[in-house]
């Protein structure tokens, strides 16, 4: 009798802490809730996906947000979640300055401003200067803005390129920015080496 009657203290013991477990990872059992987690989607109402939650953003501390931020949400007592904004940890950190990608043949300028991108608010600062290992051709992504800073339509950017024979000279010329790809596209005659973003900012709305 003493075995059946501790097998059901167990039993008993055991669905409480399975409770309590469950209750611990259910913000519906646990009521208000914060915490930190990955944008998985931006819709245009003006909240965010973090997997199957969906939370609106608040505009003044989160305006720019991005698929692969990590961000801090929390939720009121009767279940409603709100995006707080970008944690240290978050891949776009606002204000930041982020390397931009090169494209193929292509590499920072010697001696020149390193080109780069940053966030600041709903804009895109871009900057730096590039050379390239052979002639300049029009059409050359010598750049490319990553998923999430991106206008939302192709957009032209003054450039400042070399021109003439052997580059000779300089002067300012085309570029395109493709808002699907974010490829920064060379629009400018096909001589010399070196092209440069000069300080250029865009909008992602």
């Amino acid at each position: 009798m003493s075995g059946v009657e501790a097998s059901g203290a167990d039993l008993a013991a055991g669905l409480v802490q399975a409770a309590r477990i469950a209750g611990a990872a259910d913000p519906h059992v646990r009521g208000a809730d914060w915490r930190t987690a990955v944008v998985t989607a931006v819709n245009g109402d003006g909240t965010v996906n973090v997997g199957t939650i969906r939370a609106r953003r608040l505009e003044a501390a989160y305006p720019s947000p991005a698929v692969g931020d990590q961000i801090a949400i929390t939720q009121s007592g009767n279940k409603n979640w709100l995006a707080f904004g970008r944690t240290a940890g978050g891949s776009a950190s606002n204000g930041a300055w982020t390397a931009l990608g090169f494209g193929t043949g292509y590499s920072a300028a010697a001696g020149y401003q390193a080109p780069q991108y940053r966030i600041v608010g709903d804009a895109v600062h871009l900057r730096g200067s590039f050379t390239k290992s052979s002639t300049l051709g029009y059409g050359d992504v010598f750049a490319t803005l990553p998923a999430g800073v991106r206008p939302l339509a192709d957009t032209d950017v003054l450039l400042v390129c070399s021109q003439g024979t052997n580059g000779a000279t300089y002067g300012a010329c085309r570029g395109i920015l493709r808002a699907a790809t974010g490829a920064i596209e060379y629009r400018g005659p096909a001589s010399g080496t070196f092209v440069a973003l000069p300080p250029t900012v865009l909008w992602t709305n």
